[in-house]
């Protein structure tokens, strides 16, 4: 019996891709919200972009690699305050 797949290994696999397309259309719907506010930008701190770790994982990866391929530009940032503040910027401008 070659590459069976037991039942959570299939369920980790399931959850991962699911989260991935609701992370992704969340920050599309947020995009789209600052594009009608006239923004150019958007910050995203959840789906872990908030505690980068270099490299990002696979989930992050899948999600800026997607948002490359519809064109935004992504860049993660760190601002120094009270707290470090890391997020994802995303970009729709030349």
């Amino acid at each position: 019996m070659e590459n069976i797949m037991n039942a959570v290994t299939a369920r980790a696999i399931a959850e991962q891709h699911g989260e991935e397309d609701k992370g992704l259309g969340e920050i599309l719907r947020s995009i789209a919200k600052q594009a009608e506010d006239g923004k150019f930008f958007l910050e995203v701190r959840d789906f872990g972009f908030s505690s980068y770790d270099s490299p990002l994982n696979a989930r992050q990866q899948k999600i800026v690699d997607k948002l490359h391929e519809l064109g935004y530009k992504t860049e993660v940032k760190y601002e120094e305050k009270y707290l470090l503040d890391i997020y994802l910027e995303i970009r729709w401008w030349v």
